[in-house]
């Protein structure tokens, strides 16, 4: 952050005229950056408001907007993004050939409002500091309410503005059903996954409820999520193969913690079973892990990079609650300073470097300074377009590039810059002038003003030699009611309608006060400005947004200004408004929630205390009911009419109409156990004192399902059993164990 703010300052990475004049590590940066001088903000009393008005000014440039929709009623809501995060979110999210997990995930304590992220990876990166790709963050909703009505404005947004988002590969979430609901409506193909950690954090929190101990809660933990020590890796029923094991697994561990834990566990294990096990099915297990890119064996999902994105939201707000309106702002800075970020990778600076197959794109600071900035911005969408899975062609470019770098190093003269009227620039000037290329005279005095406060020259007003426009200051002070941002843009714009010949003329037929003053919004008619009824008064239309909304507008300042009545007409508008404010926040709050932008008791993620070995060895973790493990040996049983049911898959052991089934299954698997049952008289559940047979299929899958650390090769087959050869290919087969004399 500090190296892209003294760049900036610089002329930064597109403008910059020398490589000397950036920082040349993080110290250096920091030492520069504590010299400069902070801008200075004016804070405002109607910020939906000004983010209405801002987000029309926006709309006539869908490649610079940021501000994508204001809605008002029935809530508040306010949607954010550049074309740059539209972009990438198409590109790195919808490959099925190659794609990133795209996240959402809410955050609060930032105002009076939730804010919703988005990220995405960005595949053509690296980050320095971890060496995997970087988090993005991508769009960004402000809202009041957690509703899936809510959240569906927001899909509906992104996938109208890009169609091609229907084809998100990945979703991850935190479990928060309105939250994902839209983008698995209406994204066919789309893969959801929880997070591991906030899964967890419901489970202790119900056990906690329930009123189950510390140590019981962390080995209930354990047999769902798998447990590490060392470098080996117990795994739980999270880690089941598919759901068929998953169900019989989970099953099992019924009678273990009610034996562990008497009608708790019961408890337990039924709120788990209404409310958690179809999540875990269908968006945690392996198989849905490994479909979403996650590895093999595949790693679990967690959004801790998403919530390190929040927390960028919360440091670039210096983690105080801001007024709507100024974390727009701050966040518009925050996505800039990102998308700047990308672009230093291309010279090896900045927190990212380009992915290694992408590499030999990668230019030297004295290449980069001497392209043009239609160069530069060619060069950027090439790497970032891209495929990290083949090598671009970029002869053509690199050509270029080698003749720019073949004159530079002949010593050959570069042409000076020169003014309008001939006079030789200084590179520095020429470089500010770029940077602020776009913005207009008035945008660079109204900028100066706030910056230093340093008033513009009347004189460079254009037509207003006899008729000095007064300083940006002077006029706040006219509209101290209304935003800072509103106040700055009517400023603005009325300085630039001022000086361009022919946006202001004579209003034929009409009072000869009046104008048609042009507009940048209505480009095929301009608005009639009149003088009204009240002492300095000036009239717009109704069609012009802000004087719409606060009967004052840079059409009505301007012709003022024009007929020399400016002072006169912000005068009636002080006292006018004085009496009667319009207050768009106030009315689209109406009925929000109390506290909209507050989490509430959830407690944040702690951090491990310490580092975890790489696994070694991965095992089913083995389900203890009581202190002392069941070492008795699982051994071959022939089947008998009174045997019912497995007590692995917990489905019958005869066939359909109470028959034995045929060979092999004739016979079953049984072990010494003592196994839980219901007193029916009493009701309560009763552990036997001495042990008896417990059976099950004569699969090993159905063992497993009990006994997880279970070796094919461990059953105990008597010599007395009559066996087939049926049963002896069989037994070979599926416990590997050769019976052939």
């Amino acid at each position: 952050m500090a190296i892209d703010k003294v760049a900036e300052d610089q002329g930064g990475m597109m403008g910059g005229h020398s490589a000397g004049s950036w920082p040349r590590d993080v110290k250096q940066a920091y030492n520069l950056k504590c010299n400069s001088k902070p801008r200075s903000t004016v804070s405002g009393t109607d910020p939906y408001l000004a983010l209405v008005m801002q987000c029309k000014e926006e709309a006539k440039d869908n490649k610079t907007a940021y501000i994508r929709k204001v809605i008002c009623a029935p809530e508040p809501i306010v949607i954010l993004s550049t074309e740059e995060q539209l972009d990438g979110m198409e590109r790195f999210c919808t490959n099925g050939a190659n794609f990133g997990v795209f996240s959402i995930d809410p955050t609060f304590d930032l105002g009076a409002f939730s804010v919703t992220t988005t990220t995405y990876e960005h595949l053509n990166l690296l980050s320095r500091r971890s060496g995997v790709n970087p988090v993005m963050i991508g769009p960004l909703m402000i809202h009041q309410k957690k509703e899936k009505a809510t959240y569906n404005i927001f899909a509906d947004h992104l996938l109208n503005s890009r169609p091609q988002l229907r084809n998100l590969q990945v979703v991850g979430t935190d479990g928060e059903v309105a939250l994902s609901s839209p983008f698995l409506e209406k994204c066919p193909n789309l893969i959801h996954l929880l997070c591991f950690n906030h899964f967890k954090n419901n489970v202790v929190h119900q056990l906690k409820s329930i009123g189950v101990d510390e140590s019981n809660r962390k080995c209930i933990v354990a047999d769902i999520f798998g447990q590490q020590q060392g470098a080996r890796f117990e795994e739980g029923i999270v880690d089941s193969e598919d759901e068929e094991e998953f169900l019989v697994r989970l099953d099992t561990l019924k009678s273990v913690w009610s034996e562990r834990l008497g009608s708790k566990g019961l408890q337990f294990h039924k709120w788990f079973l209404k409310h958690k096990a179809d999540a875990m099915r269908k968006k945690m297990l392996p198989v849905v892990r490994q479909k979403a890119g996650l590895g093999k064996p595949p790693k679990p999902y967690y959004s801790n990079r998403v919530e390190c994105a929040n927390s960028l939201l919360s440091s670039e707000t210096d983690n105080r609650e801001s007024a709507v309106d100024e974390f727009v702002a701050k966040m518009r800075d925050l996505t800039e300073r990102q998308a700047r970020n990308v672009r230093w990778a291309i010279i090896d600076k900045g927190p990212f470097r380009l992915h290694p197959s992408l590499r030999h794109l990668q230019l030297l600071e004295e290449t980069w300074i001497v392209m043009s900035k239609e160069e530069k911005d060619s060069y950027v969408e090439m790497v970032m377009l891209s495929d990290v899975s083949q090598f671009a062609d970029v002869e053509e470019l690199q050509s270029n590039i080698s003749e720019v770098q073949r004159s530079d190093d002949m010593g050959e003269d570069v042409l000076p810059l020169l003014s309008d009227a001939g006079d030789v620039v200084d590179s520095s000037d020429a470089v500010t002038e770029d940077v602020t290329h776009g913005l207009s005279l008035l945008a660079n005095a109204a900028l100066n003003v706030l910056d230093d406060y340093e008033e513009p020259a009347i004189s460079e007003v254009h037509r207003s030699e006899e008729l000095s426009l007064i300083t940006f200051r002077e006029f706040s002070q006219y509209l101290e009611n209304q935003p800072s941002e509103t106040i700055k843009g009517i400023y603005e714009k009325a300085v630039e309608l001022l000086q361009k010949p022919n946006a202001i003329v004579r209003a034929p037929g009409c009072d000869v006060k009046a104008r048609m003053v042009e507009s940048r919004r209505l480009k095929e008619r301009p608005h009639l400005v009149t003088p009204g009824k009240g002492k300095g008064e000036y009239k717009c239309e109704k069609n012009c947004p802000h004087y719409n909304g606060i009967k004052i507008c840079s059409h009505a300042v301007a012709t003022a200004q024009a007929n020399g009545e400016l002072l006169g007409f912000l005068e009636w508008f002080r006292q006018t408004s004085s009496k009667k404010t319009t207050n768009l926040s106030s009315v689209v709050k109406t009925d929000m929630p109390k506290y909209p932008g507050r989490k509430g008791g959830v407690p944040s993620t702690a951090r491990r205390s310490c580092k975890k070995l790489p696994i070694a060895e991965r095992v089913k973790r083995t389900y203890t009911a009581g202190e002392v493990p069941n070492t008795n040996p699982f051994f071959m049983k022939q089947m008998n009419t009174r045997i019912k049911v497995c007590q692995g898959c917990r489905q019958s052991l005869k066939s359909t109409n109470g028959e034995l089934q045929p060979p092999p299954y004739d016979y079953c698997v049984a072990r010494q156990e003592r196994r839980p049952y219901t007193d029916r008289a009493s009701g309560q559940l009763r552990t036997p004192s001495r042990e008896s047979d417990s059976h099950y299929h004569l699969r090993v899958k159905c063992i497993k399902a009990v006994e997880p650390s279970f070796i094919c090769t461990s059953l105990v087959i008597p010599e007395d059993l009559p066996l087939t050869d049926t049963h002896k290919a069989y037994i070979k087969e599926e416990f590997q164990i050769s019976l052939d004399d």
